[in-house]
């Protein structure tokens, strides 16, 4: 069984256990969760940076001369006082495209 499939199966097993299901709290619950279901960029050393490649979008992460870190997503540039911070940014933006391919946004 994925993990997604086993995801969903616990939030329409809590929701039909619920006092009073509903099929349209079910399909909030099921969209709310979505957001943490998609799987996390992975990151590799290449050289001076790392990098990371979605299915839909490249990532780099390079120390920058103001002594934090830059984030280059091939759209925008945005500094960061840490390369996690960075990673993080990376992350909720590869999130959000993901989101807005299924037509949904991220809160």
């Amino acid at each position: 069984m994925s993990d997604l499939r086993e995801k969903l199966g616990d939030i329409c097993d809590a929701e039909i256990q619920s006092d009073n299901p509903s099929c349209y709290t079910l399909a909030d619950a099921i969209i709310a969760a979505l957001p943490d279901m998609v799987q996390p960029l992975v990151w590799y050393n290449a050289g001076p940076e790392i990098q990371s490649q979605s299915l839909i979008h490249f990532y780099r992460v390079y120390a920058n001369s103001a002594g934090g870190y830059t984030l280059d997503d091939n759209e925008a540039y945005s500094a960061h006082r840490s390369q996690d911070e960075a990673k993080a940014a990376a992350q909720a933006h590869h999130v959000a495209q993901i989101m807005a391919a299924l037509g949904m946004g991220v809160e």
